[in-house]
């Protein structure tokens, strides 16, 4: 199956999530569960995606290339994959501003790249995560003490013939480590968690 649908808001991938809560394989009904509702673990936010403006613009990743550190973030993608980016503007948080001044969105980045990681200056390890090898940084999720960000990530795919949403999460994509092959671009997560 070629992936072709075009999707240009957040209205749509939340589309996509309800096609694949009511898929009737119960593998990507399932997998959809985890997508609804804000992120916890990794990089994380204070809501899902349903809860953004249902009109905000997400574009192709190859749109926003030239924007970010010179990374080619298409060819960290997987063979028959696409991913898309959400930007939102310090000005799209207006609507999210929490009294202590907080983003109640507040997207934070769980991961970065290998490269920005060691020059910092942090202590990488490795394990078996529950998606396999991972690299990590040895200390406590504390989502108040990771960084912001105001991108989003979401990455599709193809499962059983359907198209699915395989992940989305704030931040940039980076390389998922294998276990053998290390890069400057290989993700590393920013805590233990």
């Amino acid at each position: 199956m070629s992936i072709t649908t075009d999707y240009s808001t957040v209205a749509d991938f939340v589309q996509l999530l309800d096609n694949m809560l009511a898929s009737s394989n119960e593998a990507i009904a399932d997998h959809a569960k985890t997508l609804v509702g804000p992120r916890t673990r990794g990089s994380t936010s204070n809501v899902g995606l349903d809860a953004l403006p249902a009109s905000t613009v997400v574009c192709p990743i190859e749109k926003l290339q030239k924007r970010y550190d010179k990374v080619d973030y298409s060819k960290l993608i997987e063979p028959g994959c696409r991913a898309f980016i959400l930007l939102l503007q310090e000005s799209n948080f207006e609507d999210w501003a929490a009294d202590d001044d907080d983003c109640a969105l507040d997207l934070r980045l769980g991961a970065e790249s290998l490269l920005h990681v060691l020059q910092a200056g942090l202590t990488v390890t490795e394990r078996s995560g529950a998606h396999g090898p991972e690299l990590f940084v040895d200390r406590e999720l504390a989502p108040s003490g990771l960084p912001r960000t105001t991108l989003i990530t979401i990455i599709l795919g193809e499962e059983a013939g359907q198209e699915v949403m395989f992940t989305w999460h704030p931040g940039l994509p980076w390389r998922p480590w294998n276990g053998h092959t290390v890069t400057k671009d290989t993700g590393v997560k920013l805590h233990n968690g």
